[in-house]
């Protein structure tokens, strides 16, 4: 058996099926802040509605910190998007 086949069987975790591009059209990533501010959500409303801290969402709007895969899910649902929908700064 070869190793692409060993991988094909191997089965696949939700974080690699959340990151694994969608067939289609290409997914265009809006920033943090943007997406916040088109939802017309304040930084507080935002951490509220998310479950975390204010200076959380601060920190990742300004680019330091790169959130932990939870806070990404948590922000992303909150502003009824994907994670993938977001452009996460220090997340390739």
């Amino acid at each position: 058996m070869t190793t692409r086949q060993q991988a094909a069987k191997r089965p696949v975790t939700r974080q690699q099926h959340a990151a694994a591009p969608k067939r289609g059209r290409p997914q265009v990533q809006i920033p943090l802040r943007e997406a916040r501010e088109k939802r017309s959500l304040s930084l507080s409303e935002l951490a509220v509605l998310a479950g975390v801290d204010r200076m959380t969402v601060y920190r990742v709007e300004q680019g330091r910190n790169a959130p932990y895969p939870r806070t990404r899910r948590l922000l992303a649902q909150a502003l009824k998007m994907e994670p993938g929908q977001i452009a996460w700064p220090g997340i390739a």
